[in-house]
């Protein structure tokens, strides 16, 4: 038995898993899908950086040596932290289970 599909654009059934007869519009999702993650990426890529971003980025790229060395001491630091957390959060996530 062969699957139809409604199209949403012109209400038509189709027998077609992919395109719609009638007015060619996408009807797998997984077609959807990819066109909707490309969109996005399109989208993220021509947005400028962030302040933050820009601000960790000349921090990080200094040409003071003072600053670097004290950016890694702040990333270093952080990575830490987070690695603690990371283990006590994935502790008590496996203790029950």
């Amino acid at each position: 038995m062969a699957i139809s599909r409604k199209c949403a654009k012109c209400k038509v059934w189709t027998e077609s898993l992919s395109h719609c007869s009638e007015c060619g519009e996408v009807l797998d999702h997984e077609l959807i899908q990819a066109k909707r993650e490309q969109e996005r990426k399109e989208y993220q890529e021509s947005l400028p950086p962030s302040k933050l971003d820009v601000f960790f980025h000349e921090f990080k790229n200094s040409r003071f040596l003072l600053i670097r060395v004290f950016y890694r001491l702040l990333y270093s630091i952080w990575f830490i932290m987070f690695s603690i957390v990371s283990f006590f959060i994935a502790l008590i996530a496996a203790g029950p289970g």
